[in-house]
């Protein structure tokens, strides 16, 4: 899986390729997924398996995003485990999420409007309230997503948001130190730079 400001740069890219779809509402999509930590869904219920790009939706943009989403969490994680990251870190929890954050920090810059989501994320589609997720909890998740988008990544924010999903707040302070530790690591970094080109 990948981290929500990964998503909208890994997604515009495909948004761009695929063309045919509006971006408001994929961009809605492609973060509504991740919406089950805070609302306490399965991963079943919000996620998509044995995803490929030639089977993104046409006909929906906010289905269209949801399915990039998912596209992208299988795709991502594929190539970093090819590049060999899991030669150089444990596959557990802490390790993997701090490279979801770390990868947050290199996609940032790559991305130039972090405004127009914020103003995106205004807004709240109809596709979301068919899940059961009440429009509370939607907008909760929006307001934290602009936060985080228009501030940008940072120890501090990454413990708010880790706890907000209910991370303890020891582990969600050692997945952040870690996290701002592996910026040191050119080799990880590397892997994040080759996965954003090859997706």
């Amino acid at each position: 899986m990948a981290s929500q400001i990964t998503h909208i740069v890994y997604g515009k890219k495909i948004f761009d390729r695929i063309g045919g779809h509006d971006w408001h509402d994929f961009v809605i999509g492609t973060v509504f997924p991740d919406i089950r930590y805070i609302a306490k869904l399965k991963r079943d219920d919000t996620h998509i398996y044995n995803t490929s790009e030639d089977q993104i939706p046409r006909n929906n943009s906010f289905n269209a995003g949801f399915y990039t989403h998912c596209f992208v969490d299988e795709k991502r994680e594929s190539l970093l485990a090819s590049y060999g990251l899991y030669n150089l870190i444990p596959r557990d929890y802490l390790h993997v999420t701090a490279v979801k954050l770390l990868e947050d920090t290199i996609t940032y810059p790559l991305f130039n409007d972090w405004k127009s989501i914020c103003q995106i994320l205004k807004d709240i589609s109809e596709e979301e309230k068919t899940y059961g997720v009440s429009h509370e909890v939607i907008r909760g998740w929006h307001d934290e997503l602009s936060n985080y988008m228009e501030k940008g990544p940072s120890e501090e924010l990454w413990e708010s948001l880790l706890t907000d999903i209910e991370i303890p707040s020891v582990t969600a302070k050692q997945i952040a130190t870690l996290a701002s530790s592996f910026t040191a690591e050119e080799k990880i970094c590397d892997m994040i730079r080759e996965v954003y080109k090859a997706i």
